[in-house]
């Protein structure tokens, strides 16, 4: 096995870790924003140690770097508040899935915009992905539907009595 894909399993396995933590977080009825404060307080401390210790070049930082990290750190920390806070309204299969799924845009967009090949077999992974968010949306639909129409009947059952 190459180390790319070590790495493609590890970021994977991660990444799945962090939703199950963020379910839990919910569950222990911790409020986003400061979850969200320390889930990226701990990541720069680590990161930081690991390039200041470990890296050839030392921890030297770029002046061009704000211009990329400054919009990059805000758009993590919109998906983390909102993501944290959406656990609150709805499940968490449905939500990470979503998340998950908003890779599409970034894949659509890097082909729109750097002209990026794709072929068959993504551009049908890209379709399914499509299907999948369509049948998330679907599924959500009934589930209101079901919870109203079993809200209304206990409704009615309690005005019968």
């Amino acid at each position: 096995m190459t180390s790319g894909y070590l790495f493609a399993i590890l970021g994977l396995s991660s990444f799945s870790v962090l939703g199950l933590l963020s379910k839990f977080s919910e569950t222990k009825a911790c409020r986003p924003g400061p979850t969200t404060a320390l889930m990226y307080v701990w990541p720069t401390v680590l990161v930081s140690a690991f390039a200041a210790f470990f890296q050839d070049a030392g921890f030297r930082v770029p002046l061009t770097i704000p211009y990329v990290a400054v919009p990059f750190g805000a758009c993590g920390a919109l998906a983390s508040l909102t993501f944290l806070a959406s656990l609150r309204y709805g499940k968490i299969s449905s939500s990470w899935l979503i998340i998950n799924l908003s890779a599409l845009l970034p894949a659509v967009l890097s082909v729109v915009i750097y002209k990026e090949r794709v072929g068959a077999r993504k551009g049908f992974a890209v379709l399914l992905a499509i299907v999948a968010l369509g049948l998330v949306y679907k599924d959500r639909q009934l589930e209101q539907a079901q919870r109203k129409g079993s809200e209304e009947s206990g409704s009615k059952q309690a005005s019968a009595i």
